[in-house]
């Protein structure tokens, strides 16, 4: 977490289609915006506009125009970020998981 605090943004420019990427989990419960490609399960952890932007998958341009935009916008990042603080941390989630895991073996 002391890495991320250095941070303004995190880019993940994947190509290939990840469930639910880990490093966005990690962002987002930092309150960090993410920059990232629409595929896989990445939009349902970024939500455009609200704590991150997503780009069309190997979009160099539309990935260059995304940071741009937070050079060009330095209120974006706090009005992402504070979009970012409604992810869910991991360990809740997993406690979730784990829940629902006990019941069936009961």
């Amino acid at each position: 977490m002391r890495a991320l605090e250095e941070l303004d943004v995190v880019v993940v420019p994947s190509t290939f289609p990840d469930n639910s990427p880990l490093v966005i989990h990690e962002a987002l419960s930092a309150g960090i915006p993410v920059v990232a490609s629409r595929i896989g399960g990445i939009p349902e952890l970024v939500a455009g506009e609200v704590n991150g932007i997503l780009c069309a998958p190997g979009d160099r341009e539309g990935l260059r125009t995304a940071l741009l935009r937070f050079v060009h916008d330095p209120l974006l990042r706090e009005r992402l970020a504070a979009g970012a603080k409604i992810c869910r941390h991991i360990s809740d989630q997993a406690a979730e998981i784990r829940a629902v895991y006990d019941s069936l073996c009961t």
